[in-house]
């Protein structure tokens, strides 16, 4: 690095400090100070009858819509999902992220996860225990009507944007569960009983992106030039 190069300012370092690694596990619950949750590194982690079963469906995850997690943003891009879903690995449904709640899982045949141009659908076979009764009312009667999931990023491209929100792109994710929630990160997820219908897909945001590139060229730009000014006025007899 040469004198004319951007140094890193504490405060940049302290933001790429507490950026999500590869491999932490994430929950993507209510975009706040607790909207993400690691485990020690180990993982980033509508009802009705329908013959003999009780289905819920909706999306679980959404693709190029932006998020407010923490402190920076986040979208999910359309092949994020795409590796997971052909893992063979079971995964779950659970209720708010609680594993000890289970409602369905691939490995029982009660769910089915799919992608569209969307993002992550599921549909879920309830059962008729005392917690899936419990389950089933709020989602029924409209009082959860959003979802979330659980995952590890695989991939993952962070993008400068301003002095206080940074852009993350998800571009692979390892897919641990989706859940019914009442306050989901990602606005556009859903929860509902019977089949979810398909939803009109998110456009990416290329303008979006193109302006969040250029204001950070701009950015290091004008650093440059005021350590230029600076090491000239160390110069000055």
């Amino acid at each position: 690095m040469n004198m004319f190069q951007m140094r890193t300012t504490p405060e940049r370092l302290a933001r790429e400090q507490r950026r999500p690694e590869n491999g932490e596990a994430e929950y993507r619950i209510a975009a706040h100070d607790e909207a993400w949750v690691n485990s020690d590194g180990e993982r980033e982690n509508r009802a009705t009858e329908d013959g003999e079963s009780r289905i819920i469906s909706g999306y679980g995850a959404v693709f190029n819509q932006l998020a407010r997690v923490w402190d920076f943003d986040e979208v999910l891009r359309r092949d994020a999902f795409t590796k997971t879903l052909k893992d063979g690995g079971d995964k779950f449904v659970y209720w708010v992220h609680q594993e000890w709640t289970p409602m369905a899982s691939i490995q029982s045949g009660t769910v089915r996860f799919s992608v569209d141009d969307y993002g992550l659908r599921y549909e879920a076979d309830v059962g008729r225990s005392g917690l899936d009764d419990f389950f089933f009312d709020k989602i029924a009667r409209g009082i959860v009507r959003k979802s979330s999931f659980g995952f590890q990023v695989v991939q993952q491209q962070w993008t400068e944007r301003d002095e206080n929100v940074d852009l993350r792109e998800i571009q692979e994710v390892k897919l641990f569960e989706t859940s019914p929630v009442p306050f989901p990160a990602y606005a556009g997820t859903s929860v509902g009983p019977g089949r979810v219908q398909s939803a009109t897909p998110n456009e990416p945001e290329p303008g979006r992106m193109a302006h969040s590139t250029q204001f950070a060229k701009r950015r290091q730009r004008l650093a440059e030039i005021k350590m230029r000014i600076g090491v000239a006025k160390c110069r000055l007899p």
